[in-house]
């Protein structure tokens, strides 16, 4: 086949714009030092990079989980650290006021410090986060968790879910505790789960409300009667009796103004006690004989939370009540129940923050793991990406020759004529 000069021209310009083109190319990447990243310049090469990317990705965004958990638990610490603080000021404020010396004015400045104190625990229930995020509101959202009621009751808006953050491909962390754990589920020392709030409003109450009810046994000669608080509803009710014959505690679930159930509970630990029950004539009250002392004491009334007494006493002498009731307060309020609640209130605040100490250090411990992962797959990507700078610069020579005799070969060529030919 015939090739006409400009044809000829033509293909061979060509021919050397794709040589320029590959030798640009070439010094560009000698410059950076990275290889040809288009897939089809090494299809196998590409896959292991591309793998290696995402994989170098994926342990970037758990490197970031990893450093929120730790903001958060760092935080949930500090902010635990001072509820108990304000725990421990809470067990000074219960002994102080079991002082039988302590005079009702100075009772009254403990009440208010109490007060502030509870104020500050509400403040450190919604606390956040560096990112503004509530540290005990669960998986709601809610900004402030914890919210005072116009009745002056605390309640708890968010849920029981902790927040968990993936930390690697079979495993997440938990970066906190829930509300419903940090600030509803303390065990008090007479067996019932309530919430801190209701810790230190039972301490309020029991050192500046109800005088008359300081005491949480009642003794007469003969028999007594015993008036439930009506307030208290329906619920478990538990109360020590003793008699001539010993003591026992002795437990029912009554219905609000129907004492009947615990009538029965009573009369079924006569052989312990010595002591009989019967529904007195009002029928909500409970009258009790026995041949001697008898007393009632440490009553507890499950789910009654109010600060007035849980019950009222009066001696009776043939049935028939002999002075004024006595008020007696709840096992609640009791001086040694309450410096055993606000000691059993710092344990717990001391409990959760070595649970959150250790879920630091777990934080601490996987954050190593993913740094030495991103430096192997660094190592790998880098072993993939980068240009063997010696290999590229004797390709570049190698092209560059090509180019040059090329062009050489292509002016000889075409400067040839028919009389060159024929010479």
């Amino acid at each position: 086949m015939t090739i006409g000069n400009a044809l000829f021209a033509e293909l061979n310009i060509q021919s050397f714009r794709g040589l320029r083109g590959e030798i640009s190319d070439l010094q560009g990447r000698i410059a950076s030092g990275t290889q040809d990243p288009r897939a089809s310049a090494d299809p196998l090469r590409f896959v292991r990079l591309s793998a290696a990317t995402e994989q170098q990705d994926t342990l970037g965004r758990y490197a970031d989980n990893l450093r929120l958990a730790g903001d958060r638990l760092d935080h949930a610490d500090t902010v635990l650290a001072e509820a108990n603080q304000i725990a421990q000021r809470l067990g000074e404020i219960a002994l102080r006021s079991a002082t039988d010396s302590t005079g009702d004015d100075f009772r009254s400045a403990l009440a208010a410090e109490v007060e502030q104190l509870r104020a500050a625990l509400i403040d450190v229930a919604n606390a956040t986060d560096g990112g503004g995020e509530s540290l005990f509101a669960g998986l709601s959202g809610v900004r402030a968790p914890f919210r005072e009621s116009a009745e002056g009751d605390v309640a708890y808006h968010g849920d029981a879910a902790v927040q968990r953050l993936r930390t690697s491909e079979t495993r997440s962390l938990q970066t906190g505790v829930s509300g419903a754990e940090a600030f509803l589920g303390v065990e008090r020392a007479d067996g019932q789960v309530g919430s801190v709030f209701d810790i230190v409003d039972d301490l309020a109450a029991s050192i500046g409300a109800h005088p008359g009810a300081r005491e949480s046994a009642f003794a007469a000669e003969g028999g007594l009667r015993l008036s439930l608080d009506p307030d208290a509803g329906s619920g478990p009710t538990r109360l020590t009796v003793e008699g001539p014959d010993g003591r026992a505690e002795v437990a029912a679930d009554v219905a609000a103004g129907s004492p009947g159930a615990l009538v029965a509970a009573i009369n079924a630990a006569t052989a312990e006690t010595g002591v009989t029950a019967s529904v007195a004539p009002d029928g909500a009250s409970i009258d009790l004989a026995g041949a001697g002392t008898i007393s009632v004491s440490r009553i507890v009334q499950e789910g009654a939370r109010g600060t007035g007494p849980a019950a009222e006493a009066v001696a009776l002498d043939a049935g028939t009540p002999v002075g004024a009731p006595e008020a007696l307060r709840p096992l609640r309020h009791d001086k040694q129940a309450q410096m055993d609640a606000v000691d059993t209130l710092q344990n717990h605040f001391a409990d959760l923050r070595s649970k959150v100490g250790a879920l630091g250090a777990a934080a601490e411990s996987q954050g190593r793991t993913v740094e030495n992962r991103q430096v192997m797959i660094r190592e790998a990507v880098a072993g993939l990406e980068d240009l063997d700078v010696a290999a590229a610069i004797t390709d570049l020579r190698t092209r560059l020759v090509t180019l040059q005799a090329a062009q050489q070969s292509f002016v000889k060529v075409s400067g040839l004529s028919l009389f060159d030919y024929l010479r």
